[in-house]
Protein backbone atom coordinates (compact mmCIF):
# COMPACT_ATOMS: atom_id res chain seq x y z
CA UNK A 1 0.00 0.00 0.00
CA UNK A 2 1.01 3.64 -0.48
CA UNK A 3 1.58 5.84 2.58
CA UNK A 4 2.38 9.56 2.26
CA UNK A 5 4.84 10.69 4.98
CA UNK A 6 3.51 14.23 5.08
CA UNK A 7 0.14 13.03 6.29
CA UNK A 8 -0.51 9.53 7.74
CA UNK A 9 2.90 8.07 7.00
CA UNK A 10 4.57 9.51 10.11
CA UNK A 11 1.94 7.91 12.35
CA UNK A 12 2.45 4.52 10.67
CA UNK A 13 6.22 4.73 11.05
CA UNK A 14 5.88 5.42 14.79
CA UNK A 15 3.61 2.39 15.10
CA UNK A 16 5.98 0.14 13.14
CA UNK A 17 9.03 1.28 15.09
CA UNK A 18 7.24 0.67 18.38
CA UNK A 19 6.37 -2.86 17.26
CA UNK A 20 10.02 -3.69 16.58
CA UNK A 21 11.20 -2.30 19.91
CA UNK A 22 8.51 -3.96 21.99
CA UNK A 23 9.02 -7.41 20.52
CA UNK A 24 12.79 -7.26 20.30
CA UNK A 25 12.68 -8.61 16.75
CA UNK A 26 15.08 -7.64 13.97
CA UNK A 27 13.71 -7.00 10.49
CA UNK A 28 15.54 -4.57 8.20
CA UNK A 29 15.27 -3.54 4.56
CA UNK A 30 18.85 -3.42 3.33
CA UNK A 31 18.16 -2.67 -0.35
CA UNK A 32 17.32 -0.19 -1.70
CA UNK A 33 18.80 2.29 0.74
CA UNK A 34 16.56 4.87 2.42
CA UNK A 35 16.11 7.96 0.20
CA UNK A 36 17.07 6.14 -2.98
CA UNK A 37 15.74 7.43 -6.30
CA UNK A 38 13.40 4.89 -7.82
CA UNK A 39 11.95 5.36 -11.31
CA UNK A 40 8.38 4.36 -11.96
CA UNK A 41 7.93 1.80 -14.68
CA UNK A 42 10.79 -0.38 -13.43
CA UNK A 43 10.84 -3.53 -11.32
CA UNK A 44 12.37 -2.84 -7.93
CA UNK A 45 14.44 -5.45 -6.08
CA UNK A 46 13.88 -5.26 -2.31
CA UNK A 47 16.12 -7.21 0.10
CA UNK A 48 15.10 -7.80 3.73
CA UNK A 49 17.49 -8.94 6.48
CA UNK A 50 15.74 -10.89 9.24
CA UNK A 51 18.89 -11.42 11.31
CA UNK A 52 18.85 -14.57 13.49
CA UNK A 53 15.09 -14.44 14.13
CA UNK A 54 12.86 -17.16 12.72
CA UNK A 55 9.76 -16.13 10.72
CA UNK A 56 6.87 -18.11 9.38
CA UNK A 57 6.87 -15.76 6.37
CA UNK A 58 8.00 -12.31 5.28
CA UNK A 59 6.30 -10.06 2.72
CA UNK A 60 6.94 -6.59 1.33
CA UNK A 61 4.43 -3.82 0.51
CA UNK A 62 4.96 -0.76 -1.70
CA UNK A 63 5.88 1.63 -2.93
CA UNK A 64 2.67 1.84 -5.01
CA UNK A 65 -0.89 0.74 -4.20
CA UNK A 66 -1.24 -2.99 -4.84
CA UNK A 67 2.51 -3.50 -5.35
CA UNK A 68 3.08 -6.29 -2.82
CA UNK A 69 4.91 -9.61 -3.07
CA UNK A 70 2.79 -12.67 -3.72
CA UNK A 71 3.30 -15.16 -2.26
CA UNK A 72 5.22 -14.27 0.90
CA UNK A 73 8.63 -15.90 1.40
CA UNK A 74 8.89 -18.54 4.15
CA UNK A 75 12.63 -18.49 4.54
CA UNK A 76 15.79 -16.58 3.75
CA UNK A 77 17.10 -15.09 1.57
CA UNK A 78 14.23 -12.57 1.65
CA UNK A 79 14.54 -10.88 -1.71
CA UNK A 80 11.54 -9.52 -3.58
CA UNK A 81 10.83 -8.13 -7.07
CA UNK A 82 8.21 -5.39 -6.98
CA UNK A 83 6.89 -3.63 -10.12
CA UNK A 84 6.52 0.15 -9.80
CA UNK A 85 3.65 1.32 -12.11
CA UNK A 86 4.18 4.35 -14.36
CA UNK A 87 1.32 6.20 -12.67
CA UNK A 88 2.80 5.84 -9.17
CA UNK A 89 2.54 9.11 -7.26
CA UNK A 90 5.83 10.96 -7.51
CA UNK A 91 7.79 11.88 -4.38
CA UNK A 92 8.47 10.13 -1.06
CA UNK A 93 6.89 6.67 -0.85
CA UNK A 94 7.22 3.90 1.73
CA UNK A 95 8.41 0.35 1.31
CA UNK A 96 7.24 -1.80 4.23
CA UNK A 97 8.52 -5.26 5.19
CA UNK A 98 6.22 -7.36 7.42
CA UNK A 99 7.25 -10.58 9.15
CA UNK A 100 5.17 -13.19 11.03
CA UNK A 101 7.40 -14.61 13.83
CA UNK A 102 7.68 -18.40 14.01
CA UNK A 103 6.80 -18.14 17.71
CA UNK A 104 3.29 -17.03 16.78
CA UNK A 105 3.79 -13.58 18.27
CA UNK A 106 2.35 -10.46 16.64
CA UNK A 107 3.72 -9.41 13.27
CA UNK A 108 6.75 -7.15 13.18
CA UNK A 109 7.60 -4.69 10.45
CA UNK A 110 10.16 -2.24 9.18
CA UNK A 111 10.03 0.45 6.53
CA UNK A 112 12.10 2.88 4.51
CA UNK A 113 11.21 5.90 2.37
CA UNK A 114 12.33 6.13 -1.26
CA UNK A 115 11.84 8.87 -3.83
CA UNK A 116 9.74 7.64 -6.75
CA UNK A 117 9.98 9.76 -9.89
CA UNK A 118 9.11 9.40 -13.54
CA UNK A 119 12.08 8.72 -15.81
CA UNK A 120 10.73 11.27 -18.33
CA UNK A 121 9.46 14.83 -18.22
CA UNK A 122 5.70 15.49 -18.44
CA UNK A 123 4.34 17.04 -21.60
CA UNK A 124 2.23 19.47 -19.55
CA UNK A 125 1.17 20.31 -16.02
CA UNK A 126 -2.50 20.12 -15.06
CA UNK A 127 -3.51 22.24 -12.08
CA UNK A 128 -6.03 20.75 -9.68
CA UNK A 129 -7.24 24.35 -9.05
CA UNK A 130 -6.93 27.00 -11.76
CA UNK A 131 -7.10 29.77 -9.16
CA UNK A 132 -7.32 30.14 -5.40
CA UNK A 133 -9.95 32.43 -3.86
CA UNK A 134 -9.56 32.55 -0.11
CA UNK A 135 -12.46 33.13 2.22
CA UNK A 136 -10.46 34.88 4.94
CA UNK A 137 -6.94 35.76 6.10
CA UNK A 138 -5.29 32.75 7.74
CA UNK A 139 -7.06 30.15 5.61
CA UNK A 140 -4.93 27.42 4.00
CA UNK A 141 -5.66 25.75 0.68
CA UNK A 142 -3.62 23.06 -1.11
CA UNK A 143 -2.59 23.61 -4.69
CA UNK A 144 -2.16 20.24 -6.37
CA UNK A 145 -0.61 19.51 -9.74
CA UNK A 146 -0.83 16.51 -12.06
CA UNK A 147 1.67 15.63 -14.75
CA UNK A 148 0.41 14.61 -18.18
CA UNK A 149 2.95 12.24 -19.74
CA UNK A 150 3.50 11.04 -23.31
CA UNK A 151 2.27 7.51 -22.54
CA UNK A 152 -1.08 8.88 -21.34
CA UNK A 153 -0.28 8.52 -17.63
CA UNK A 154 -1.65 11.12 -15.20
CA UNK A 155 0.71 11.30 -12.25
CA UNK A 156 0.25 13.17 -8.97
CA UNK A 157 3.30 15.45 -8.70
CA UNK A 158 2.41 17.33 -5.48
CA UNK A 159 5.38 15.92 -3.53
CA UNK A 160 7.78 15.24 -6.39
CA UNK A 161 11.31 16.33 -5.60
CA UNK A 162 11.30 17.95 -9.03
CA UNK A 163 8.44 20.25 -8.06
CA UNK A 164 9.00 23.68 -6.51
CA UNK A 165 6.46 26.28 -5.35
CA UNK A 166 7.02 30.04 -5.14
CA UNK A 167 4.80 33.06 -4.36
CA UNK A 168 5.52 36.38 -6.10
CA UNK A 169 3.89 38.32 -3.21
CA UNK A 170 4.56 36.59 0.13
CA UNK A 171 3.02 39.55 1.95
CA UNK A 172 -0.33 38.44 0.51
CA UNK A 173 0.08 34.65 0.26
CA UNK A 174 2.84 32.18 1.12
CA UNK A 175 3.35 28.64 -0.13
CA UNK A 176 5.37 25.82 1.42
CA UNK A 177 7.22 22.91 -0.18
CA UNK A 178 4.08 20.76 -0.03
CA UNK A 179 2.05 23.24 -2.13
CA UNK A 180 0.01 24.45 0.84
CA UNK A 181 -0.93 28.13 0.22
CA UNK A 182 -1.69 30.37 3.20
CA UNK A 183 -3.59 33.67 3.01
CA UNK A 184 -1.54 36.35 4.81
CA UNK A 185 -3.21 39.69 3.97
CA UNK A 186 -5.78 41.15 1.54
CA UNK A 187 -4.58 41.47 -2.02
CA UNK A 188 -3.53 39.48 -5.05
CA UNK A 189 -0.59 37.17 -5.69
CA UNK A 190 0.58 34.44 -8.06
CA UNK A 191 1.94 31.04 -7.08
CA UNK A 192 4.31 29.54 -9.64
CA UNK A 193 4.64 25.74 -9.80
CA UNK A 194 7.75 24.48 -11.59
CA UNK A 195 8.72 20.95 -12.60
CA UNK A 196 12.50 21.02 -12.80
CA UNK A 197 13.43 17.81 -14.62
CA UNK A 198 17.20 17.29 -14.68
CA UNK A 199 17.34 17.29 -18.47
CA UNK A 200 16.49 18.55 -20.97
CA UNK A 201 13.65 20.91 -20.03
CA UNK A 202 11.41 22.21 -17.27
CA UNK A 203 7.74 23.20 -17.11
CA UNK A 204 5.87 25.75 -15.03
CA UNK A 205 2.31 26.90 -14.35
CA UNK A 206 0.93 29.90 -12.52
CA UNK A 207 -2.02 30.01 -10.11
CA UNK A 208 -3.68 33.40 -9.40
CA UNK A 209 -4.45 33.91 -5.69
CA UNK A 210 -6.88 36.42 -4.20
CA UNK A 211 -7.33 37.25 -0.53
CA UNK A 212 -10.35 39.42 0.37
CA UNK A 213 -10.31 42.19 2.98
CA UNK A 214 -11.57 40.94 6.34
CA UNK A 215 -14.47 43.41 6.32
CA UNK A 216 -16.24 45.46 3.64
CA UNK A 217 -19.22 47.79 3.96
CA UNK A 218 -21.53 48.08 0.93
CA UNK A 219 -22.52 50.29 -0.75
CA UNK A 220 -19.32 52.30 -0.21
CA UNK A 221 -21.03 55.64 -1.03
CA UNK A 222 -24.69 56.65 -0.65
CA UNK A 223 -26.62 59.88 -1.11
CA UNK A 224 -29.78 60.63 0.86
CA UNK A 225 -32.17 63.45 1.59
CA UNK A 226 -33.82 64.23 4.91
CA UNK A 227 -35.61 61.25 6.51
CA UNK A 228 -34.56 58.84 3.74
CA UNK A 229 -32.95 55.47 4.57
CA UNK A 230 -30.31 53.21 3.09
CA UNK A 231 -29.49 49.61 4.01
CA UNK A 232 -25.77 48.98 4.51
CA UNK A 233 -24.32 45.47 4.48
CA UNK A 234 -21.18 44.35 6.33
CA UNK A 235 -19.38 41.54 4.49
CA UNK A 236 -17.21 39.88 7.14
CA UNK A 237 -14.54 37.42 5.98
CA UNK A 238 -12.98 35.86 9.04
CA UNK A 239 -12.72 32.32 10.39
CA UNK A 240 -16.30 30.96 10.19
CA UNK A 241 -15.87 29.46 13.66
CA UNK A 242 -15.73 32.98 15.13
CA UNK A 243 -18.58 35.36 15.89
CA UNK A 244 -19.74 36.80 12.56
CA UNK A 245 -21.61 39.84 13.94
CA UNK A 246 -20.60 43.52 13.79
CA UNK A 247 -21.39 46.72 15.64
CA UNK A 248 -22.28 49.96 13.84
CA UNK A 249 -21.23 53.54 14.63
CA UNK A 250 -21.56 57.01 13.06
CA UNK A 251 -19.20 59.97 12.81
CA UNK A 252 -20.47 62.59 13.24
CA UNK A 253 -23.63 61.43 14.98
CA UNK A 254 -25.95 62.70 12.27
CA UNK A 255 -29.03 60.51 11.83
CA UNK A 256 -29.22 56.98 13.24
CA UNK A 257 -28.31 53.38 12.37
CA UNK A 258 -29.81 50.18 13.80
CA UNK A 259 -28.07 46.87 14.50
CA UNK A 260 -29.01 45.54 11.04
CA UNK A 261 -27.17 48.35 9.21
CA UNK A 262 -30.17 50.49 8.20
CA UNK A 263 -29.14 54.16 8.29
CA UNK A 264 -31.82 56.86 8.58
CA UNK A 265 -31.01 60.45 7.67
CA UNK A 266 -32.17 63.21 10.06
CA UNK A 267 -35.54 64.84 9.43
CA UNK A 268 -33.87 68.09 8.36
CA UNK A 269 -30.44 69.48 7.48
CA UNK A 270 -29.42 73.04 6.67
CA UNK A 271 -26.85 72.00 4.07
CA UNK A 272 -25.26 68.85 2.72
CA UNK A 273 -23.08 66.87 5.15
CA UNK A 274 -21.02 63.69 5.07
CA UNK A 275 -21.44 60.87 7.59
CA UNK A 276 -18.93 58.03 8.05
CA UNK A 277 -20.66 54.75 8.91
CA UNK A 278 -18.31 52.16 10.47
CA UNK A 279 -18.81 48.44 11.04
CA UNK A 280 -16.55 46.74 13.63
CA UNK A 281 -16.09 43.00 14.12
CA UNK A 282 -17.32 41.72 17.47
CA UNK A 283 -14.88 38.78 17.37
CA UNK A 284 -11.90 41.01 16.55
CA UNK A 285 -12.43 44.73 17.28
CA UNK A 286 -9.24 45.59 15.38
CA UNK A 287 -11.11 44.72 12.18
CA UNK A 288 -13.36 47.50 10.87
CA UNK A 289 -14.48 49.09 7.62
CA UNK A 290 -16.43 52.21 6.69
CA UNK A 291 -18.78 53.67 4.10
CA UNK A 292 -19.69 57.27 3.32
CA UNK A 293 -23.23 58.60 3.40
CA UNK A 294 -23.95 62.09 2.05
CA UNK A 295 -27.04 63.78 3.47
CA UNK A 296 -28.52 66.67 1.49
CA UNK A 297 -31.00 69.42 2.22
CA UNK A 298 -34.39 69.10 0.49
CA UNK A 299 -34.48 69.81 -3.22
CA UNK A 300 -36.96 72.20 -4.86
CA UNK A 301 -37.56 72.77 -8.56
CA UNK A 302 -39.38 75.63 -10.32
CA UNK A 303 -39.83 76.03 -14.09
CA UNK A 304 -40.21 79.16 -16.23
CA UNK A 305 -42.25 79.99 -18.21
CA UNK A 306 -45.16 78.13 -16.64
CA UNK A 307 -47.32 78.43 -19.79
CA UNK A 308 -46.74 79.12 -23.48
CA UNK A 309 -48.42 78.81 -26.90
CA UNK A 310 -46.53 77.42 -29.90
CA UNK A 311 -47.25 76.64 -33.51
CA UNK A 312 -45.66 73.96 -35.67
CA UNK A 313 -41.85 73.83 -35.50
CA UNK A 314 -41.46 76.59 -32.93
CA UNK A 315 -39.07 76.23 -29.96
CA UNK A 316 -39.44 77.23 -26.34
CA UNK A 317 -36.54 77.75 -23.90
CA UNK A 318 -37.36 76.42 -20.43
CA UNK A 319 -35.38 77.59 -17.41
CA UNK A 320 -35.53 75.51 -14.21
CA UNK A 321 -34.57 76.99 -10.88
CA UNK A 322 -33.09 74.23 -8.69
CA UNK A 323 -32.36 74.59 -4.98
CA UNK A 324 -30.04 71.99 -3.34
CA UNK A 325 -30.06 69.86 -6.48
CA UNK A 326 -26.35 70.35 -7.18
CA UNK A 327 -23.28 71.10 -5.09
CA UNK A 328 -19.56 70.52 -4.67
CA UNK A 329 -20.13 66.80 -4.08
CA UNK A 330 -22.70 65.95 -6.75
CA UNK A 331 -21.60 68.55 -9.27
CA UNK A 332 -24.02 70.83 -11.16
CA UNK A 333 -27.75 70.37 -10.85
CA UNK A 334 -29.10 67.62 -13.06
CA UNK A 335 -32.55 67.84 -14.65
CA UNK A 336 -34.36 64.96 -16.34
CA UNK A 337 -36.97 66.05 -18.88
CA UNK A 338 -40.22 64.37 -19.88
CA UNK A 339 -43.23 65.15 -22.10
CA UNK A 340 -46.85 64.18 -21.62
CA UNK A 341 -48.37 62.97 -23.90
CA UNK A 342 -45.16 61.19 -24.81
CA UNK A 343 -43.79 61.85 -28.28
CA UNK A 344 -45.60 65.16 -28.90
CA UNK A 345 -42.55 67.22 -29.76
CA UNK A 346 -39.10 66.78 -28.22
CA UNK A 347 -37.18 68.29 -25.32
CA UNK A 348 -33.41 68.46 -24.99
CA UNK A 349 -30.90 69.77 -22.51
CA UNK A 350 -29.85 73.31 -23.20
CA UNK A 351 -26.24 73.77 -24.39
CA UNK A 352 -25.95 76.88 -22.21
CA UNK A 353 -23.20 77.24 -19.59
CA UNK A 354 -23.60 78.80 -16.15
CA UNK A 355 -21.45 81.94 -16.23
CA UNK A 356 -20.65 81.70 -12.53
CA UNK A 357 -19.50 78.08 -12.41
CA UNK A 358 -18.70 77.48 -16.11
CA UNK A 359 -20.62 74.22 -15.74
CA UNK A 360 -23.60 73.11 -17.87
CA UNK A 361 -26.76 75.01 -16.95
CA UNK A 362 -29.76 72.75 -16.25
CA UNK A 363 -31.96 74.38 -18.91
CA UNK A 364 -34.01 72.75 -21.64
CA UNK A 365 -35.46 73.53 -25.05
CA UNK A 366 -38.84 72.20 -26.17
CA UNK A 367 -39.47 71.82 -29.91
CA UNK A 368 -43.07 71.69 -31.11
CA UNK A 369 -43.97 69.05 -33.74
CA UNK A 370 -43.44 69.98 -37.37
CA UNK A 371 -47.12 69.42 -38.15
CA UNK A 372 -50.03 70.39 -35.90
CA UNK A 373 -53.46 69.46 -37.21
CA UNK A 374 -55.54 70.40 -34.18
CA UNK A 375 -55.00 72.31 -30.94
CA UNK A 376 -53.78 70.38 -27.89
CA UNK A 377 -51.92 70.90 -24.62
CA UNK A 378 -48.69 69.15 -23.59
CA UNK A 379 -46.99 69.15 -20.19
CA UNK A 380 -43.20 69.50 -20.00
CA UNK A 381 -41.82 68.25 -16.68
CA UNK A 382 -38.38 68.96 -15.19
CA UNK A 383 -37.40 66.40 -12.51
CA UNK A 384 -34.38 66.67 -10.19
CA UNK A 385 -31.69 64.14 -11.00
CA UNK A 386 -30.83 63.89 -7.31
CA UNK A 387 -34.34 63.58 -5.88
CA UNK A 388 -36.88 62.25 -8.36
CA UNK A 389 -39.76 63.20 -6.07
CA UNK A 390 -39.08 66.88 -6.79
CA UNK A 391 -40.29 68.27 -10.13
CA UNK A 392 -41.95 71.27 -11.83
CA UNK A 393 -44.03 71.48 -15.01
CA UNK A 394 -44.94 73.89 -17.78
CA UNK A 395 -48.09 73.70 -19.92
CA UNK A 396 -47.64 74.38 -23.63
CA UNK A 397 -50.63 74.94 -25.91
CA UNK A 398 -49.97 73.75 -29.45
CA UNK A 399 -52.08 75.34 -32.20
CA UNK A 400 -52.04 74.80 -35.96
CA UNK A 401 -50.57 77.65 -38.01
CA UNK A 402 -53.15 79.98 -39.61
CA UNK A 403 -53.29 79.69 -43.42
CA UNK A 404 -55.78 81.79 -45.41
CA UNK A 405 -56.73 81.55 -49.09
CA UNK A 406 -59.26 83.60 -51.11
CA UNK A 407 -61.31 82.96 -54.22
CA UNK A 408 -61.79 84.00 -56.88
CA UNK A 409 -58.25 85.36 -57.19
CA UNK A 410 -59.38 88.14 -59.51
CA UNK A 411 -62.44 89.84 -61.09
CA UNK A 412 -63.44 92.66 -63.48
CA UNK A 413 -66.37 94.88 -62.55
CA UNK A 414 -68.22 97.85 -64.00
CA UNK A 415 -70.05 100.51 -62.04
CA UNK A 416 -72.27 99.32 -59.23
CA UNK A 417 -71.60 95.70 -60.05
CA UNK A 418 -70.79 93.18 -57.22
CA UNK A 419 -68.49 90.17 -56.70
CA UNK A 420 -68.78 87.67 -53.85
CA UNK A 421 -65.37 86.65 -52.45
CA UNK A 422 -64.90 83.60 -50.19
CA UNK A 423 -62.07 83.09 -47.68
CA UNK A 424 -60.89 79.62 -46.57
CA UNK A 425 -59.08 79.38 -43.20
CA UNK A 426 -57.20 76.18 -42.26
CA UNK A 427 -57.52 77.04 -38.61
CA UNK A 428 -58.95 79.99 -36.74
CA UNK A 429 -59.76 80.16 -33.05
CA UNK A 430 -62.55 82.61 -34.02
CA UNK A 431 -63.53 80.95 -37.28
CA UNK A 432 -63.76 84.35 -39.11
CA UNK A 433 -61.69 86.74 -41.19
CA UNK A 434 -61.63 90.53 -41.57
CA UNK A 435 -62.15 92.02 -45.04
CA UNK A 436 -60.45 95.16 -46.30
CA UNK A 437 -59.94 96.99 -49.61
CA UNK A 438 -57.10 99.14 -50.91
CA UNK A 439 -57.45 101.79 -52.14
CA UNK A 440 -60.74 102.56 -50.51
CA UNK A 441 -62.79 102.42 -53.67
CA UNK A 442 -66.11 100.66 -53.52
CA UNK A 443 -67.36 98.72 -50.51
CA UNK A 444 -67.03 95.24 -49.00
CA UNK A 445 -69.21 93.75 -46.29
CA UNK A 446 -68.47 91.19 -43.57
CA UNK A 447 -69.38 88.32 -45.89
CA UNK A 448 -66.84 89.30 -48.54
CA UNK A 449 -69.31 90.86 -50.97
CA UNK A 450 -67.56 93.64 -52.90
CA UNK A 451 -69.59 96.33 -54.72
CA UNK A 452 -68.02 98.64 -57.29
CA UNK A 453 -68.65 102.39 -56.95
CA UNK A 454 -71.50 104.04 -58.89
CA UNK A 455 -69.07 106.09 -60.91
CA UNK A 456 -65.82 104.89 -62.48
CA UNK A 457 -63.93 107.57 -64.38
CA UNK A 458 -60.92 105.45 -65.35
CA UNK A 459 -59.72 101.88 -65.09
CA UNK A 460 -58.05 100.98 -61.84
CA UNK A 461 -57.23 98.00 -59.60
CA UNK A 462 -58.52 97.41 -56.07
CA UNK A 463 -56.96 94.82 -53.71
CA UNK A 464 -59.36 92.73 -51.62
CA UNK A 465 -57.72 91.28 -48.45
CA UNK A 466 -59.03 88.64 -46.02
CA UNK A 467 -57.08 88.58 -42.72
CA UNK A 468 -57.25 85.78 -40.12
CA UNK A 469 -56.31 85.92 -36.41
CA UNK A 470 -52.68 86.86 -35.77
CA UNK A 471 -51.33 83.60 -34.25
CA UNK A 472 -48.13 83.42 -36.24
CA UNK A 473 -46.28 80.65 -37.93
CA UNK A 474 -48.01 80.60 -41.34
CA UNK A 475 -49.70 83.16 -43.61
CA UNK A 476 -52.75 84.69 -41.86
CA UNK A 477 -54.00 86.76 -44.85
CA UNK A 478 -54.71 86.39 -48.53
CA UNK A 479 -55.59 88.84 -51.32
CA UNK A 480 -57.49 89.03 -54.57
CA UNK A 481 -57.73 91.85 -57.16
CA UNK A 482 -60.68 93.62 -58.76
CA UNK A 483 -60.22 95.55 -62.01
CA UNK A 484 -62.67 98.44 -62.20
CA UNK A 485 -63.55 99.62 -65.71
CA UNK A 486 -65.58 102.66 -66.78
CA UNK A 487 -68.47 101.71 -68.99
CA UNK A 488 -68.41 103.33 -72.52
CA UNK A 489 -71.53 104.54 -74.28
CA UNK A 490 -71.22 101.74 -76.79
CA UNK A 491 -71.31 99.30 -74.02
CA UNK A 492 -74.43 100.85 -72.47
CA UNK A 493 -77.35 98.69 -73.36
CA UNK A 494 -80.12 100.47 -75.31
CA UNK A 495 -83.30 100.89 -73.35
CA UNK A 496 -86.28 100.06 -75.44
Amino acid sequence: MLVRPARTGAQLLMFLSASVLLLGQTLQITSPLPGSLVYSGQTLTVTVDAGSAAYQNVTVLGPAPGSSTKPALTGPPYQFSIPVPLDTTSGPNHIVAIGMPASGADAVSSSITVDVERPDSPQSLKLNLGSLHFGFVGEELPEGVTGVFADGSLVDLDYSTYITYASDTPSVATVDGRGMVTAVAPGFANVTISYNFPSPSSLSAQVPVSVPPPLTVLPPISSLYASQTVELAAELRIDPNLDQSVTWSLSPGLGSIDNTGIYTAPSSVASWQGVTVTATSVANPTISASAKVWVFAPVSVALSPATATLTAGQALTLTPTVVNGGDAVNGPAVINWSISPNGVGTVRNSPRVNRNTFLPAPGGIYYAPGVITSPQTVTITATSGYDNTKAASARVTLVPSVAVSISPPGSTLYVSRSQQFAAMVNYSSKGTVTWSISPNVGTIDATGLYTAPATIFYQQTVTITATGPNIGGGPNSASATVTLKPQTSAAIPRVR
